[in-house]
């Protein structure tokens, strides 16, 4: 783990903070076969300061499995709501050996591979306080989108996408999932 920063002899609203971490390791988790990858790494890098966190890349990475991504978090003033944006990408990822369970969880059973992508970029709502969650949903601007392709959960193959769009008021949401040969969409 690397920090470096502005140190704290300016003033609050330019602190600034670098951050850069680095993991490798070995899974020893009895659901994963014994042919199975087990050394993986995880990186990341990040930037924060007080109207801005900036998370530049985060990867993970499992033999062939695959994962990055990149966000931001920003706003104006300390007074003004947050723009969130990011994108994420799965290639050949396997959720298993990352996901804490029981050995007769679904995912323990048969093969697990996820390909996505994903993408957001939204103007987040002032803070609910007694607000409903549809109201901070339509009061939230902006678009996001969710692709998963060739991808197998638990030997069940899955496929689908998501997506949420909200120019101007009028809050569009779409899904499409295709599951072991079901499809449902809305």
């Amino acid at each position: 783990l690397t920090l470096a920063g502005s140190g704290f002899a300016k003033a609050p609203d330019q602190h600034v903070i670098d951050a850069v971490a680095q993991l490798a390791g070995s899974f020893a988790d009895p659901r994963l076969p014994k042919n199975a990858p087990h050394a993986a790494r995880l990186r990341g890098e990040a930037r924060i300061a007080a109207n801005a966190i900036e998370i530049r890349s985060v990867e993970a990475t499992l033999g062939r499995a695959h994962a990055s991504g990149a966000a931001k978090l920003v706003r104006s003033a300390a007074d003004r709501p947050w723009r969130a944006s990011g994108t994420l990408r799965l290639v050949d990822f396997d959720p298993l050996p990352w996901w804490p369970g029981r050995t007769d969880s679904p995912l323990a059973h048969g093969t697990n591979r996820v390909n996505a992508d994903a993408e957001f970029d939204v103007a987040l709502a002032a803070a609910p306080g007694d607000r409903a969650w549809l109201d901070t949903l339509a009061a939230t601007r902006g678009s996001s989108e969710l692709r998963i392709h060739d991808s197998v959960l638990g030997g069940v193959p899955v496929e689908g996408s998501a997506s949420f769009a909200n120019p101007d008021g009028n809050a569009r949401m779409a899904l499409d999932v295709a599951v072991a040969g079901n499809r449902a969409s809305g």
